[in-house]
C-alpha cells in the first residue's frame, strides 16, 4: 500500500507540473502575438511618417502650386489640404496639414490619422519674379 502512495503522489506532482508547464506555454504564446502586432503597428506608424516628411519636404521646394493630394501609397491614405494664409503683393505663404491614415489590417481606426505634419511654403508673386 506505501508503494501505491508513492506512486500517486509522483502522479499528481507530474499532473502539477504539466499544468504549470501548459500556463507558461499560453502565456509565452500570448506575449510573442502581442510583440508581433505592436511591430507591424510600429512600422506602419514609421512608414506614415517617412511618408509625410516626403510629402512636406516636396511641398516646401515645388516651384509650381501644390493642391489638395488623397492619394493610397503602401497602405496609408494621404491627404493634405493647402490653404493661403498671407497673400501681398510680393507674394503668398502658403499653408498645409498633412494627415497620413493607416489601413485597418493592423487594427488602425480610420478615423484616427497616424501622423499630423504641418508644412509652410513661401510663393513669390509674378511681379516680383
Amino acid at each position: 500500500m506505501l508503494g501505491r502512495n508513492k506512486n500517486d503522489v509522483l502522479l499528481t506532482e507530474l499532473v502539477i507540473v504539466i499544468l504549470v508547464f501548459s500556463l507558461v506555454a499560453v502565456t509565452v504564446v500570448q506575449m510573442f502575438v502581442a510583440a508581433r502586432q505592436k511591430s507591424a503597428h510600429s512600422g506602419q506608424l514609421e512608414r506614415a511618417l517617412i511618408v509625410a516628411q516626403d510629402w512636406v519636404e516636396r511641398f516646401s521646394g515645388a516651384d509650381e502650386g501644390v493642391h489638395v493630394l488623397q492619394r493610397p501609397e503602401a497602405g496609408l491614405v494621404i491627404e493634405a489640404h493647402v490653404e493661403p494664409q498671407v497673400t501681398t503683393q510680393a507674394g503668398t505663404i502658403l499653408s498645409a496639414t498633412v494627415h497620413v491614415f493607416g489601413s485597418a489590417e493592423y487594427g488602425v481606426e480610420e478615423a484616427a490619422p497616424l501622423v499630423v505634419l504641418p508644412a509652410v511654403r513661401y510663393v513669390p508673386s509674378e511681379e516680383v519674379r
